[in-house]
């Protein structure tokens, strides 16, 4: 299963040459215009250890890391529709590919500010070690 850093890392290694990748928000490149295009970034919603909290023993070292069940939000960003769709689509293939992920859902819709069509991709990996 690849971590977050790993689906980053492997998000940007896929997509060289094709958009930019962020794990996480970074500041954008001038107030007045919007971002650089096609953008893909990666964002932690949740990371919730409650299915988990009986199975482990905080006080055994081998323990001590709580598992945690997480959900990424994955966007895409485009200025076209139909070339927004084909991005994600390679996106979700790289997410799936990767093992562990299970999409959750996607929305489409338009974002003003960006001036582009933007389609959210929310992924879930169980099990994993909180990053």
């Amino acid at each position: 299963m690849a971590t977050e850093r790993e689906l980053a890392q492997l998000l940007e290694a896929g997509l060289v040459g094709v958009a930019t990748v962020r794990w996480g928000w970074k500041a954008l490149e001038g107030a007045e215009a919007p971002p650089s295009l096609p953008l893909v970034t990666l964002q932690r919603s949740v990371a919730s250890a409650t299915a988990y909290l009986d199975m482990c023993d905080p006080r055994n070292p081998a323990e001590s890391l709580p598992l945690v069940d997480t959900t990424l939000q994955v966007h895409v960003w485009v200025a076209q529709y139909e070339a927004a769709r084909l991005l994600n689509a390679t996106v979700r293939g790289l997410i799936l590919g990767a093992g562990g992920w299970v999409l959750q859902a996607e929305v489409d819709d338009y974002e003003p500010a960006f001036r582009a069509w933007r389609i959210s991709g929310e992924y879930t990996g169980a099990g994993m070690a909180v990053e």
